[in-house]
């Protein structure tokens, strides 16, 4: 089968989706990572008033919950895109729209990822910030391999 560059675009594609999908499951699976609401319980964060520390706590639990259905999606469309690309006749056409539908889905989650850690920013002092980051990626918040929705 001889394969078009618009085919080993959409396979690269293919290949980097299920690259994020594996990184998420394996942030997921690993022992401690119930999610940053809990993650976030364990810091050590200033927050005295009782209404600010439920603020947050709702932006997280909130935050969290967002990821895990963006997640599950991703993961669907990954593997429908998979199917698609597996057919011996594959129809570019269908392939592309679902590429798309799966980009879209992953463009909104970096978006509302950004917008939820504005709404925590506002709540919290830089170290609070930052200490919250690193307990829901383990240390890991350098923008690769983190902790929201965005790349969690």
């Amino acid at each position: 089968m001889k394969l078009s560059f618009p085919t080993c675009l959409l396979a690269g594609a293919l290949l980097a989706s299920l690259t994020w999908n594996l990184a998420r499951w394996r942030i997921a699976a690993a022992p401690g990572s119930a999610g940053c609401a809990e993650a976030a319980a364990r810091a050590d964060l200033d927050l005295a008033d009782p209404a600010r520390r439920a603020r947050v706590e709702q932006l997280l639990r909130e935050c969290d919950a967002r990821c895990g259905r963006d997640d599950a999606r991703a993961a669907t469309l990954s593997r429908e895109l998979f199917d698609l690309l597996r057919v011996e006749a594959v129809d570019a056409a269908a392939v592309r729209a679902k590429a798309a539908e799966l980009g879209a889905l992953r463009s909104g989650a970096v978006t509302a990822s950004a917008e939820a850690m504005l709404a925590l920013r506002a709540e919290l002092a830089a170290g609070d910030f930052g200490r919250v980051l690193d307990a829901c990626c383990g240390g890991s918040c350098s923008g690769g391999t983190c902790g929201s929705c965005a790349a969690r």
